[in-house]
C-alpha cells in the first residue's frame, strides 16, 4: 500500500505542477523514516537485551530503563523539530515488543515493493499482477523474494554504468 501511495502522490503532484507540495510530502516521508529508524533502534536494543544472560527481575528493570530512555529520546526529537506531533498518537499506547516488531516488518518490505514497481516501469497493472502472484507464495518465500528484490544486483550496477 505504501509503494502505491508514494507513486500515486508523486504522479498527482507532477500532473498538477506542484513541486512545493511534493517537497512537503517528501519531508513527511523523511520524518516517517526517522521515526521508523528510532523505533528500529529501540527494537534492536531490546533484542540485544534479551540475548543477555541475567535474572528475570534484572532484565525487566533493564527493559524499563530502555523504554524510559526511548520515550525521552522521542520527546527530544520532537523538541528539536526533527519529528512533528503527528507521531504522538502512535506513541500514546506505549512501546512494547509486538508493536515494535509490527512496524519493523511493515517498513522493511517497502524497498522490495518499490523495486517491483520499477521493474514494471511504473505500470501499476503490471505491479498489481506481480503482487497477486507473490501473494500466492508461502510467507517465507514471499518475504525472501521481497528482501531479494530490494537488494541491488550486478545487472543494476551495469545498467547504471558502475
Amino acid at each position: 500500500a505504501m509503494t502505491v501511495q508514494i507513486e500515486g502522490v508523486q504522479r498527482w503532484f507532477q500532473q498538477h505542477s506542484n513541486p512545493e507540495g511534493w517537497q512537503r510530502f517528501l519531508d513527511r516521508q523523511a520524518q516517517g523514516q526517522l521515526f521508523h529508524d528510532y523505533l528500529n533502534n529501540i527494537r534492536e536494543q531490546l533484542i540485544a537485551l534479551y540475548q543477555r544472560e541475567m535474572p528475570v527481575t534484572e532484565m525487566r528493570d533493564e527493559k524499563q530503563r530502555l523504554i524510559t530512555a526511548a520515550l525521552a529520546q522521542f520527546e527530544a526529537l520532537k523538541a528539536t523539530g526533527q519529528l512533528g506531533s503527528s507521531f504522538d498518537r502512535w506513541m500514546e499506547p506505549g512501546l512494547n515488543n509486538a508493536r515494535l516488531a509490527g512496524v519493523a516488518t511493515y517498513r522493511e518490505l517497502i524497498p522490495g515493493f518499490q523495486a517491483m514497481l520499477k521493474q514494471c516501469h511504473g505500470d501499476l497493472e503490471c505491479f498489481y499482477a506481480r503482487v497477486r502472484v507473490l501473494s500466492k507464495l508461502p510467507k517465507d518465500e514471499r518475504l525472501s523474494q521481497l528482501r531479494a528484490a530490494s537488494q541491488p544486483t550486478l545487472a543494476m550496477h551495469y545498467e547504471n554504468g558502475v
